[in-house]
């Protein structure tokens, strides 16, 4: 049976959830905002159009979604079939996606894409700890809460890999995969290509692809037709397009390692761009006071990239606790 976004509309509950409004639909399946009546909380009911499928292979994204608890991964509460309909249920993200917010925009600010950055590498190197690859990350699959806390979702097309494996299927959205993966061939650094990719979209406001034809997005990313971000976006810096452009190496072996390899490489670059200037004129001059060995080092808050004072124990914006 093939469940179509009517049946649903038609309807005011499913179980004991009461269905408020669709939020959106796509190959796999189509997402509802419904109302559990149980315990008087928001959840999203996401239900696949193909119900004839085998419960296995149903099964197979909410059991790699709900083995990652992280709090950048949107939580899976259960799954479920009521009146003949199966469904998955999660956790509600009230806010935009990323998607939309790079359409609202002509593109982000550094600091507020860098902190998306941030959490998404989080979410990422977890994934990845557990031996599990995303395959499909894009803005569409990055959520943010009212809060600007990322949560990723969509991890339907994932799966189990050991570190030496490849994915030997051909899936995901196109503009974002890396050139081994056009060829069904994703390693974990693929991974790191589309965040590279999303990186680069939320700087430019836009893809760097001419064309939307899967073809010759293939043949751009794979000859790597696309020019260096710095060039095409004022106020980026050859460094700051330096550390984008690495993520999207044509050869996995050049680009970060893993995820937190290019959180790493970001907070690098932050505190060296921030290193204070002392105006001509002020140099400080010599005194008896013992001076210490260690001069106070510039910090990076981990978690949203900010600024922080070298002795800062809490960060003041995202108030995370620092090492």
């Amino acid at each position: 049976m093939w469940y179509h976004i009517g049946m649903l509309l038609d309807r005011k509950t499913l179980g004991k959830y009461r269905i408020i409004k669709r939020l959106g639909s796509g190959g796999f399946g189509s997402v509802y905002l419904a109302s559990d009546t149980w315990i008087k909380r928001q959840v999203a009911l996401k239900i696949p159009h193909n119900q004839s499928q085998e419960l296995e292979k149903m099964l197979h994204e909410p059991r790699l979604q709900a083995s990652l608890s992280h709090p950048n991964i949107v939580q899976i509460y259960s799954v479920e079939k009521k009146e003949g309909i199966f469904f998955i249920v999660s956790e509600y993200i009230s806010g935009p996606s990323l998607d939309q917010l790079i359409k609202d925009s002509e593109g982000l600010a550094w600091e507020k894409a860098v902190s998306i950055i941030f959490q998404v590498c989080d979410a990422v190197k977890f994934a990845h700890d557990h031996q599990i690859i995303h395959r499909d990350i894009r803005p569409a699959n990055v959520l943010l809460t009212e809060e600007n806390m990322v949560k990723m979702t969509d991890f339907g097309t994932s799966r189990y890999l050991n570190p030496e494996s490849i994915a030997v299927t051909r899936v995901g959205c196109p503009p974002y995969m890396a050139p081994e993966h056009f060829e069904g061939k994703a390693v974990f650094q693929s991974d790191i290509y589309s965040i590279g990719m999303m990186f680069y979209e939320m700087m430019m406001g836009k893809l760097p692809f001419e064309s939307f034809n899967p073809l010759k997005i293939e043949k751009e990313v794979k000859e790597r037709l696309f020019t260096a971000l710095h060039e095409k976006v004022e106020n980026l810096t050859a460094g700051q397009s330096a550390i984008i452009m690495k993520a999207l190496a044509k050869d996995y072996t050049d680009r970060y390692a893993d995820a937190a390899a290019f959180k790493k490489a970001i907070i690098k670059l932050q505190e060296a761009d921030t290193a204070p200037e002392i105006p001509k004129g002020e140099i400080p001059q010599p005194s008896n006071r013992p001076v210490s060995d260690k001069s106070p080092s510039k910090k990076v808050c981990f978690n949203c990239g900010k600024l922080l004072s070298p002795r800062a124990k809490i960060c003041p914006y995202c108030y995370q606790k620092q090492d």
